[in-house]
C-alpha cells in the first residue's frame, strides 16, 4: 500500500534528530539481516551469485515492510555489503527495498556491514590492523578502501532524491579495543573520507543523515566515542552503539558464539533487577557523552536470540532496553526481524 509519495526528511540539530518541521524524531526500527552473512563465493555451501540472488528474492518483500509499519515502527535497518551493490540483480533488489520502505511511510537505514575483500564469516580485524600500520589511509593506495568509497558513491548517487534514507557508514568497526591515539586517528580519517564520498554525490538540498558506530564493535561505553567524536567534521551525523548485555543472558543457548567463554552452554538465566539498573547506568553514561558533544545517539542494534530463552525474561529485557532508549532520547533498532 502506497501511503506517501514523500517522507519528511530528517536532519541533526544539536543532540536531536528532527524533521523539516523542526519536530524531534525518535527512530523505532527493526533490523533486516538481508542475507548479508552468506554472500561470499568462497563459502563452500553457497558458492555462487545465483544462490545469493535466489535467496534475496524471498529474504524481504513489500509485505515485510507492511508488517513493520503495522507494528507502530517508523524505520527499518537493512544490512548491505559488497554483493548487494556490485551484483546488478542485488542492487535492483536494494532499490526495491528502498521503494517498499517509502511506500509504507518508513525511514530506511542502509547499514554497510563487511568491508570489501573480507569474507563476512571471518573477522575484519586483520584489515584494520593493516591500515593501522600505514602512515595514512588513502584510497589511491588501499584498493579495499577505494572500493568501499566507490560503493558509497554509487549508493549516494542512486538515492540522492530520496528523503527517507539514512546511511550507517560502517557496522561495528573491528578494532579500537584499547582506544589508542592511533585507533582514533585511523577512524577519524576513515569516517571523514567516507562521509565526504557520500556527500560528493548528494544534492545540496538533500543531505542525508550519516550514522557512525563507536569503536570496538560499537561497544556501549563512552571510551569508544570520546576520542573521535570531536573530530568528525560532518555535523549531520548521529552516533550509534550496540547493546548485547548482559552477555550471559543475551547469548544463552547460542552455539554460534563459541568465543563467549561458555555463554553458549548456559540456559535458564534471568534478567535481574541488577541487570536493569546496570543498563540504566550505562545508557545514562552515553547520554552524558551526547550532552558533552551536543550530538545525537541511537541504540542501533540489540535483542535476544530465540534459542532456549524464557519469553517473560526476554520481554523484561526488551522493555528495559526500549524504556532506556526513550528516556535518553536515543531511539532504537531491534535485532533481528529475520534473514
Amino acid at each position: 500500500t502506497n501511503t506517501t509519495k514523500s517522507i519528511i526528511p530528517l536532519h541533526v540539530e544539536g543532540d536531536a534528530i528532527k524533521d523539516s518541521n523542526n519536530n524531534p524524531v525518535l527512530l523505532k526500527s527493526i533490523h533486516f539481516n538481508h542475507y548479508e552473512a552468506y554472500q561470499v563465493e568462497t563459502d563452500p555451501e553457497k558458492p555462487n551469485n545465483a544462490y545469493f540472488i535466489n535467496r534475496l528474492k524471498w529474504a524481504h518483500n513489500c509485505y515485510d515492510y507492511q508488517n513493520i509499519k503495522s507494528w507502530g515502527m517508523n524505520a527499518v535497518r537493512l544490512n548491505i555489503s559488497s554483493k548487494h551493490i556490485e551484483v546488478e540483480e542485488a542492487f535492483n533488489d536494494l532499490k526495491n527495498q528502498v521503494k517498499w520502505a517509502k511506500d509504507n511511510g518508513l525511514y530506511i537505514i542502509l547499514a554497510y556491514h563487511h568491508l570489501p575483500g573480507v569474507n563476512p564469516n571471518v573477522d575484519e580485524q586483520s584489515i584494520w590492523k593493516n591500515w593501522l600500520s600505514k602512515t595514512n589511509l588513502d584510497e589511491n593506495n588501499e584498493p579495499n578502501f577505494h572500493t568501499f568509497l566507490e560503493h558509497w558513491r554509487k549508493i549516494s548517487n542512486e538515492f540522492k532524491n530520496e528523503t527517507h534514507i539514512l546511511y550507517n557508514v560502517k557496522n561495528e568497526p573491528a578494532f579500537g579495543e584499547f582506544f589508542t591515539k592511533d585507533d582514533n586517528e585511523l577512524y577519524i580519517s576513515f569516517i571523514n573520507q567516507t562521509i565526504a564520498a557520500i556527500r560528493s554525490k548528494e544534492l545540496e538540498s538533500n543531505k542525508h543523515i550519516t550514522i557512525v558506530d563507536g569503536l570496538w564493535y560499537a561497544a556501549p561505553y563512552p571510551r569508544y566515542f570520546n576520542g573521535f567524536i570531536p573530530y568528525i567534521t560532518d555535523k549531520n551525523s548521529v552516533y550509534s552503539f550496540h547493546y548485547y548485555l548482559p552477555a550471559d543472558f543475551v547469548f544463552q543457548g547460542c552455539k554460534w558464539v563459541p568465543q563467549c567463554n561458555g555463554y553458549g552452554q548456559k540456559q535458564g538465566i534471568l534478567f535481574t533487577n541488577d541487570d536493569s539498573k546496570k543498563m540504566e547506568t550505562e545508557f545514562s553514561a552515553l547520554k552524558v557523552i551526547s550532552n558533552t558533544y551536543n550530538v545525537p545517539f541511537i541504540q542501533l542494534e540489540a535483542g535476544v536470540p530465540k534459542l532456549n530463552f524464557n519469553e517473560d525474561e526476554s520481554m523484561k529485557y526488551l522493555r528495559s532496553l526500549i524504556d532506556n532508549s526513550y528516556n535518553n532520547g536515543f531511539g532504537f533498532s531491534l535485532f533481528n526481524y529475520r534473514d
